[in-house]
């Protein structure tokens, strides 16, 4: 079974200020290129197409069959804004006054800027959504960022959140793409593998009647893990350093997630990873376990609903090689 992952166009507002974005950068390109095996790049409405011409590391992987490209149809009705209205233009980008809603005033294909926003992130989903269903392969969603960000709505999501501080080995943004794709080949057992152990992460904390104990032997098997996988990467010589990844795990059951919250003991380390040792840091990575109630689309889809993967941009302890 392959792992898919979709990403979305990034829009940030600050105050009066805009910025839309619709690259993905060199590391975030060979983080998910390495972890998983396709990649899908949601935009909605027509609106943050990737341009390939000038993005030559996403046509390499569109050529080799590796990304798609997925614009797709998000209403307002969707992401819960349905009282916002189009205004009709014959630009892109149409200046308009500040408003509470839209301080910029700025209006996007005749929307205004703010609510780019959610059709980008519920495009993320709903291409997930539509791939999980449609193949018996396994698709979530990825952003680049220090915590998730969903559309908003009116229910709310208990997420219990795992971070691999500075312990994800993530390749250099010079390393050629297409010795990623060697490396996965000759490596795929320890990828796999990996992939593996972090996914039964979620089983560990819902299925036994020994949680704890449970969970502790899993995460001393993606302690294990991790150092194959760093030295794997360093036999074959390529350039890393250390991420940080996050896992965000949704607990519907309110009481099991008390529970999980009690003794995990929020935002508290409770479990040290031995992959700085190997890779010869002064500093150990750790797993840490907090929790995080946070608003969610009015459904987020059932077979999305274990796993969502954030990623820390910044980089942390580089590696040098032996």
């Amino acid at each position: 079974m392959s792992h898919g992952i979709v990403v979305c166009p990034n829009f940030e507002f600050s105050g009066q200020n805009v910025n839309f974005n619709c690259f993905l950068d060199e590391i975030e390109i060979r983080r998910n290129l390495l972890y998983w095996d396709n990649i899908a790049y949601a935009f909605p409405n027509g609106f943050g197409k990737p341009n390939l011409d000038v993005m030559t590391d996403l046509k390499y992987l569109h050529d080799q069959k590796l990304l798609t490209l997925e614009d797709i149809s998000v209403s307002t009705e969707e992401i819960g804004k349905q009282h916002i209205q189009r205004r009709e233009t014959n630009t892109i980008v149409t200046p308009g006054p500040s408003t509470p809603d839209n301080l910029s005033g700025l209006l996007v294909l005749g929307w205004p800027a703010t609510i780019w926003g959610d059709f980008c992130q519920f495009a993320q989903i709903k291409v997930a959504e539509l791939k999980q269903s449609s193949s018996t392969n396994t698709w979530t969603i990825g952003q680049s960022g220090a915590q998730l960000s969903l559309p908003s709505g009116k229910d709310k999501a208990n997420l219990i959140e795992a971070r691999i501080y500075s312990g994800l080995p993530v390749p250099s943004a010079d390393t050629p793409l297409n010795e990623i794709l060697e490396f996965k080949e000759k490596r795929a057992e320890e990828l796999i593998r990996f992939r593996h152990l972090v996914d039964q992460l979620y089983i560990s904390l819902l299925s036994s009647p020994d949680q704890e104990r449970e969970l502790r032997i899993a995460v001393e098997k993606i302690d294990l893990a991790l150092i194959d996988l760093y030295q794997c990467l360093n036999e074959n010589k390529i350039k890393t350093f250390f991420g940080t990844l996050h896992l965000y795990m949704n607990i519907e059951n309110p009481t099991l997630f008390c529970t999980l919250v009690g003794w995990l003991k929020a935002d508290a380390a409770v479990f040290p990873l031995s992959v700085g040792v190997a890779a010869g840091l002064a500093v150990k990575t750790l797993l840490t376990f907090g929790s995080r109630c946070i608003e969610k689309p009015t459904t987020i889809p059932t077979d999305l609903k274990n796993f969502m993967y954030v990623y820390e941009v910044t980089k942390q302890w580089p590696v040098k090689q032996i």
